[in-house]
C-alpha cells in the first residue's frame, strides 16, 4: 500500500501485511535491490533482508527514511492500511494518478481548477462513450 497525501485528500494503494512485507512490496514497485535501497538509506544491504524478513525492527530514523524513500507515511508503514480513519480516504490504485494529485498542490488555484476541469470533462467523455457501446 501507498499514501499519497495532500492537504485535502490521502491516496491509499491498498496491501496488507506486516512492516517488513510493506517494505518489500514497496521496494519491488520502485524496482529497488535491496542493495539500491540500502544505499540509499545508508544502511547495510542485510539490515533490508533482515527488516523485510521481520528478523530485525528499523529504527525510527530508518522508518522515517523508507517512508520518505518510497513516499509513504510512517503511519502506512508501522501499521498498515488501517492506521488512519476512513474519512477523507481514497483508494487509489494507479500510482501515476496519485502522484499527479499530489502535484496538484504545487500549481496555483487556477491552474489547479483549470486541471480539475479537464479532468472531469475526460471522466464525462468516457461515461457518454461507455453509454454510447452499451446501446
Amino acid at each position: 500500500m501507498k499514501i499519497v497525501e495532500n492537504k485535502k485528500i490521502r491516496c491509499v494503494f491498498m496491501s496488507e501485511g506486516t512492516l517488513g512485507e510493506r517494505i518489500f512490496q514497496l521496494r519491488k514497485e520502485a524496482k529497488l535491490s535491496q542493495q539500491q535501497l540500502a544505499q540509499k538509506l545508508g544502511i547495510h544491504q542485510k539490515n533490508i533482508s533482515k527488516y523485510e524478513k521481520n528478523e530485525y525492527t528499523p529504527s525510527a530514523l530508518i522508518v522515517r527514511d523508507i517512508a520518505t524513500v518510497f513516499g509513504v507515511t510512517t503511519d502506512y508503514l508501522l501499521f498498515g492500511p488501517q492506521s488512519g480513519g476512513k474519512e477523507g480516504v481514497l483508494h487509489i490504485k494507479d500510482r501515476q494518478l496519485a502522484s499527479c494529485l499530489q502535484e496538484l498542490d504545487s500549481l496555483g488555484e487556477e491552474t489547479r481548477q483549470v486541471v480539475i476541469g479537464v479532468l472531469k470533462m475526460a471522466i464525462k467523455s468516457h461515461k457518454v462513450k461507455e453509454l454510447l457501446n452499451a446501446s
